[in-house]
Protein backbone atom coordinates (compact mmCIF):
# COMPACT_ATOMS: atom_id res chain seq x y z
CA UNK A 1 0.00 0.00 0.00
CA UNK A 2 1.07 3.63 -0.50
CA UNK A 3 0.65 6.44 2.01
CA UNK A 4 0.35 10.10 1.16
CA UNK A 5 3.13 12.60 1.49
CA UNK A 6 3.82 14.97 4.40
CA UNK A 7 5.41 18.46 4.28
CA UNK A 8 9.00 17.24 4.40
CA UNK A 9 11.24 14.21 4.93
CA UNK A 10 12.13 13.66 8.58
CA UNK A 11 14.58 11.14 9.95
CA UNK A 12 12.70 11.04 13.21
CA UNK A 13 14.58 10.10 16.35
CA UNK A 14 13.19 10.35 19.87
CA UNK A 15 15.02 10.49 23.16
CA UNK A 16 14.02 8.53 26.25
CA UNK A 17 12.94 10.62 29.20
CA UNK A 18 14.67 8.72 32.01
CA UNK A 19 17.09 5.90 32.76
CA UNK A 20 16.33 2.47 34.28
CA UNK A 21 17.46 1.56 37.74
CA UNK A 22 20.39 -0.88 37.60
CA UNK A 23 19.42 -4.42 38.39
CA UNK A 24 15.73 -4.24 37.53
CA UNK A 25 13.60 -4.13 34.39
CA UNK A 26 12.76 -0.56 33.45
CA UNK A 27 9.68 1.03 31.95
CA UNK A 28 10.25 4.50 30.50
CA UNK A 29 8.18 6.81 28.40
CA UNK A 30 9.35 8.12 25.05
CA UNK A 31 8.08 10.64 22.55
CA UNK A 32 6.85 9.33 19.22
CA UNK A 33 8.45 8.53 15.84
CA UNK A 34 11.91 6.61 16.00
CA UNK A 35 13.80 5.92 19.19
CA UNK A 36 17.13 6.76 20.78
CA UNK A 37 17.99 4.83 23.93
CA UNK A 38 19.22 6.21 27.24
CA UNK A 39 22.35 4.87 28.87
CA UNK A 40 20.63 2.56 31.36
CA UNK A 41 22.57 -0.58 32.28
CA UNK A 42 21.56 -3.61 34.30
CA UNK A 43 24.22 -4.97 36.62
CA UNK A 44 25.00 -8.58 35.76
CA UNK A 45 26.12 -11.24 38.18
CA UNK A 46 29.82 -12.18 38.06
CA UNK A 47 30.79 -15.50 36.58
CA UNK A 48 30.43 -18.20 39.26
CA UNK A 49 33.38 -20.28 40.40
CA UNK A 50 33.52 -24.01 39.74
CA UNK A 51 34.95 -25.97 42.67
CA UNK A 52 36.82 -29.14 41.73
CA UNK A 53 38.09 -31.66 44.29
CA UNK A 54 40.62 -34.40 43.61
CA UNK A 55 40.20 -37.57 45.65
CA UNK A 56 42.53 -40.53 45.20
CA UNK A 57 45.84 -40.17 43.32
CA UNK A 58 48.37 -42.96 42.93
CA UNK A 59 50.66 -44.50 40.33
CA UNK A 60 51.10 -48.20 39.61
CA UNK A 61 53.45 -49.86 39.68
CA UNK A 62 55.65 -47.80 41.97
CA UNK A 63 58.67 -49.79 40.83
CA UNK A 64 60.55 -49.49 37.48
CA UNK A 65 58.35 -50.48 34.52
CA UNK A 66 57.93 -49.89 30.82
CA UNK A 67 54.56 -48.31 31.51
CA UNK A 68 52.88 -46.88 34.58
CA UNK A 69 49.26 -45.93 35.19
CA UNK A 70 48.21 -42.79 37.05
CA UNK A 71 44.94 -43.50 38.86
CA UNK A 72 42.79 -40.66 40.16
CA UNK A 73 39.26 -39.67 41.10
CA UNK A 74 37.58 -36.26 41.29
CA UNK A 75 34.26 -34.52 41.90
CA UNK A 76 32.81 -31.10 41.21
CA UNK A 77 30.07 -28.84 42.56
CA UNK A 78 26.99 -28.51 40.38
CA UNK A 79 26.22 -24.84 39.78
CA UNK A 80 22.57 -23.87 39.53
CA UNK A 81 21.41 -23.83 35.89
CA UNK A 82 24.81 -25.00 34.66
CA UNK A 83 25.70 -28.40 33.28
CA UNK A 84 29.13 -30.03 33.13
CA UNK A 85 30.59 -29.97 29.62
CA UNK A 86 33.87 -31.84 30.16
CA UNK A 87 36.85 -32.50 32.41
CA UNK A 88 40.46 -31.82 31.42
CA UNK A 89 43.18 -33.73 33.23
CA UNK A 90 46.89 -33.08 32.88
CA UNK A 91 49.92 -33.81 34.97
CA UNK A 92 53.54 -34.78 35.31
CA UNK A 93 55.43 -37.77 36.67
CA UNK A 94 58.97 -37.21 37.95
CA UNK A 95 61.30 -40.20 38.12
CA UNK A 96 64.19 -40.91 40.49
CA UNK A 97 66.80 -39.69 37.99
CA UNK A 98 64.98 -36.37 37.46
CA UNK A 99 63.40 -37.34 34.14
CA UNK A 100 59.78 -36.26 33.66
CA UNK A 101 56.82 -37.53 31.66
CA UNK A 102 53.70 -35.46 31.07
CA UNK A 103 50.15 -36.50 30.26
CA UNK A 104 46.92 -34.80 29.24
CA UNK A 105 43.40 -36.11 28.51
CA UNK A 106 39.81 -34.88 28.14
CA UNK A 107 36.93 -36.79 29.75
CA UNK A 108 33.16 -36.79 29.42
CA UNK A 109 30.91 -34.93 31.83
CA UNK A 110 29.72 -38.14 33.52
CA UNK A 111 33.23 -39.47 34.22
CA UNK A 112 34.71 -38.83 37.66
CA UNK A 113 37.85 -40.95 37.56
CA UNK A 114 40.54 -42.13 35.17
CA UNK A 115 43.43 -44.52 34.63
CA UNK A 116 45.99 -42.71 32.51
CA UNK A 117 48.97 -44.60 31.03
CA UNK A 118 52.42 -43.01 31.29
CA UNK A 119 55.55 -44.34 29.62
CA UNK A 120 58.21 -45.39 32.13
CA UNK A 121 61.95 -44.72 32.34
CA UNK A 122 64.17 -47.84 32.14
CA UNK A 123 65.34 -49.10 35.53
CA UNK A 124 64.00 -45.99 37.26
CA UNK A 125 61.03 -45.81 39.65
CA UNK A 126 58.62 -42.83 39.78
CA UNK A 127 59.09 -40.52 42.76
CA UNK A 128 56.54 -37.70 42.34
CA UNK A 129 53.17 -37.20 40.63
CA UNK A 130 51.36 -33.90 40.06
CA UNK A 131 47.84 -33.89 38.61
CA UNK A 132 45.53 -31.02 37.67
CA UNK A 133 41.82 -31.43 37.00
CA UNK A 134 39.80 -28.67 35.34
CA UNK A 135 36.02 -28.72 34.97
CA UNK A 136 34.08 -26.82 32.29
CA UNK A 137 30.42 -25.99 32.94
CA UNK A 138 28.05 -24.19 30.57
CA UNK A 139 24.60 -22.61 30.74
CA UNK A 140 22.34 -20.89 28.22
CA UNK A 141 22.56 -17.10 28.33
CA UNK A 142 19.71 -14.89 27.12
CA UNK A 143 18.33 -11.40 27.43
CA UNK A 144 16.52 -8.74 25.45
CA UNK A 145 16.00 -5.02 25.22
CA UNK A 146 13.31 -2.94 23.56
CA UNK A 147 12.26 0.56 22.54
CA UNK A 148 10.47 2.98 22.58
CA UNK A 149 9.35 1.85 26.03
CA UNK A 150 12.80 0.88 27.29
CA UNK A 151 12.56 -2.58 28.81
CA UNK A 152 15.24 -5.05 29.79
CA UNK A 153 14.38 -8.75 30.06
CA UNK A 154 16.64 -10.94 32.17
CA UNK A 155 17.62 -14.49 31.21
CA UNK A 156 16.11 -17.36 33.16
CA UNK A 157 19.55 -18.60 34.15
CA UNK A 158 22.35 -16.41 32.83
CA UNK A 159 21.69 -12.92 31.53
CA UNK A 160 23.04 -11.01 28.54
CA UNK A 161 22.12 -7.36 29.03
CA UNK A 162 20.85 -5.91 25.77
CA UNK A 163 20.43 -2.15 25.49
CA UNK A 164 18.65 -0.95 22.35
CA UNK A 165 20.04 2.53 21.72
CA UNK A 166 18.26 3.54 18.54
CA UNK A 167 15.57 2.55 16.06
CA UNK A 168 15.02 5.09 13.32
CA UNK A 169 14.13 5.57 9.67
CA UNK A 170 17.36 6.34 7.82
CA UNK A 171 16.01 7.00 4.33
CA UNK A 172 13.90 5.81 1.45
CA UNK A 173 14.81 3.24 -1.18
CA UNK A 174 13.27 3.70 -4.66
CA UNK A 175 10.80 0.99 -5.61
CA UNK A 176 12.36 -0.78 -8.64
CA UNK A 177 9.17 -0.88 -10.70
CA UNK A 178 8.03 2.69 -9.86
CA UNK A 179 11.23 4.73 -9.74
CA UNK A 180 10.68 8.30 -8.57
CA UNK A 181 7.08 7.64 -7.51
CA UNK A 182 7.09 4.95 -4.80
CA UNK A 183 9.69 4.35 -2.12
CA UNK A 184 10.41 1.77 0.58
CA UNK A 185 11.26 2.98 4.11
CA UNK A 186 14.68 1.97 5.42
CA UNK A 187 14.97 1.31 9.16
CA UNK A 188 18.12 0.95 11.25
CA UNK A 189 18.28 -0.58 14.74
CA UNK A 190 21.35 -0.24 16.98
CA UNK A 191 22.10 -1.90 20.30
CA UNK A 192 24.81 -2.63 22.86
CA UNK A 193 25.65 -5.42 25.31
CA UNK A 194 27.19 -3.39 28.17
CA UNK A 195 29.30 -5.05 30.83
CA UNK A 196 29.23 -8.45 29.12
CA UNK A 197 31.30 -10.78 31.36
CA UNK A 198 34.24 -12.55 29.81
CA UNK A 199 32.62 -15.93 30.46
CA UNK A 200 29.57 -15.08 28.31
CA UNK A 201 29.36 -15.14 24.53
CA UNK A 202 26.55 -14.14 22.19
CA UNK A 203 25.79 -16.56 19.36
CA UNK A 204 23.03 -14.57 17.67
CA UNK A 205 20.59 -11.68 17.97
CA UNK A 206 16.97 -11.66 16.83
CA UNK A 207 16.00 -8.14 15.76
CA UNK A 208 12.33 -7.35 15.27
CA UNK A 209 9.92 -4.46 15.41
CA UNK A 210 7.26 -2.38 13.68
CA UNK A 211 7.01 0.84 11.72
CA UNK A 212 3.73 2.54 12.61
CA UNK A 213 1.87 5.12 10.54
CA UNK A 214 -1.76 6.24 10.94
CA UNK A 215 -2.57 3.30 13.19
CA UNK A 216 -1.22 0.65 10.81
CA UNK A 217 2.01 -1.25 11.34
CA UNK A 218 4.56 -2.90 9.09
CA UNK A 219 6.70 -5.56 10.76
CA UNK A 220 10.36 -6.36 10.23
CA UNK A 221 12.52 -9.19 11.60
CA UNK A 222 15.93 -10.76 11.09
CA UNK A 223 18.46 -12.99 12.86
CA UNK A 224 22.03 -11.61 12.85
CA UNK A 225 25.36 -12.84 14.19
CA UNK A 226 26.49 -12.39 17.77
CA UNK A 227 29.14 -9.91 16.60
CA UNK A 228 26.59 -7.51 15.11
CA UNK A 229 25.51 -4.36 16.94
CA UNK A 230 23.22 -2.93 14.27
CA UNK A 231 20.87 -4.08 11.52
CA UNK A 232 19.20 -2.32 8.60
CA UNK A 233 15.87 -3.19 7.00
CA UNK A 234 14.18 -2.13 3.78
CA UNK A 235 10.44 -2.51 4.21
CA UNK A 236 9.46 -3.65 0.71
CA UNK A 237 5.90 -4.44 1.78
CA UNK A 238 5.21 -0.73 2.35
CA UNK A 239 5.21 1.76 -0.56
CA UNK A 240 5.27 5.45 0.45
CA UNK A 241 5.73 8.89 -1.04
CA UNK A 242 8.98 10.83 -1.12
CA UNK A 243 8.10 12.93 1.96
CA UNK A 244 7.03 10.05 4.18
CA UNK A 245 7.64 10.23 7.95
CA UNK A 246 6.47 7.42 10.31
CA UNK A 247 4.54 8.03 13.49
CA UNK A 248 6.67 5.59 15.49
CA UNK A 249 9.18 2.77 15.20
CA UNK A 250 9.42 -0.01 17.74
CA UNK A 251 12.35 -2.40 18.17
CA UNK A 252 13.21 -5.44 20.23
CA UNK A 253 16.59 -7.20 20.23
CA UNK A 254 16.91 -10.65 21.84
CA UNK A 255 20.30 -12.22 22.52
CA UNK A 256 21.00 -15.96 22.67
CA UNK A 257 24.35 -17.30 23.79
CA UNK A 258 26.23 -19.23 26.42
CA UNK A 259 27.97 -18.83 29.74
CA UNK A 260 31.10 -20.93 30.09
CA UNK A 261 32.87 -21.19 33.45
CA UNK A 262 35.81 -23.28 34.58
CA UNK A 263 37.55 -24.35 37.76
CA UNK A 264 40.83 -26.16 38.34
CA UNK A 265 42.59 -27.82 41.24
CA UNK A 266 45.92 -29.58 41.71
CA UNK A 267 47.23 -32.42 43.86
CA UNK A 268 50.76 -33.70 44.34
CA UNK A 269 51.90 -37.01 45.86
CA UNK A 270 55.28 -38.50 46.72
CA UNK A 271 55.91 -42.09 45.69
CA UNK A 272 57.85 -44.27 48.15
Amino acid sequence: MKYGTLPKIAMAVVTLLSQPDAGAPAQMGASRSGVNGAQGVITVNPCPDVQVNIGIVNITPATPAQQHVVNLTWNVNALTCFSIREFRVKGEVTFANGATKTFESVFLANQFGAHIPVTGVPNTPPRNVIVKVAAVETAPATGSGALPTATFTLGACSTITVQVTQATMIGLAPAPDRSGQDFYPKVKVEWQTPNLPTCRTVNQFTVEGELIFKGKSTRYSRVVSGNARSAEFTLTSLAVGSNFTPDAITAKVTAAGESRVTGETQKEIQVN
